[in-house]
């Protein structure tokens, strides 16, 4: 591809927009998603142990690592969850480890 020397500066102005253009989609999206990290976490435990209730709903015997794989998240994760939700009693455990199940109390 060649090039004369009268297109340098409109090559040069168009990487100008693409940088500016750049620029801009990044501030606009640090201030559409918040800079507070505390939020952005709570909201998403908060919505990860709401998924967590959905699936054990529908099947009170899934595993964690049944559960991890449906949610992307880690095994150590999901338990944590599990853990926090048996902790406020919002779900209990039924049986034993391997053949029990989980009921959803709320």
């Amino acid at each position: 591809m060649a090039f004369c020397i009268s297109d340098i500066p409109s090559l040069f102005d168009g990487w100008a927009r693409i940088r500016h253009a750049i620029r801009v989609y990044h501030k606009e999206i640090s201030e559409n998603q918040g800079n507070d990290v505390v939020t952005n976490v709570v909201t998403n435990v908060t919505s990860n142990e709401d998924k967590v209730i959905a699936l054990l709903r529908q099947d009170g015997k899934m595993t964690a690592k049944v559960l991890a794989a449906s949610l992307g998240l880690t095994q150590r994760q999901v338990q944590r969850i599990l853990a926090n939700l048996k902790e406020r009693n919002k779900i209990i455990r039924h049986g034993a480890s391997k053949n029990g199940y989980w009921e959803v109390t709320d």
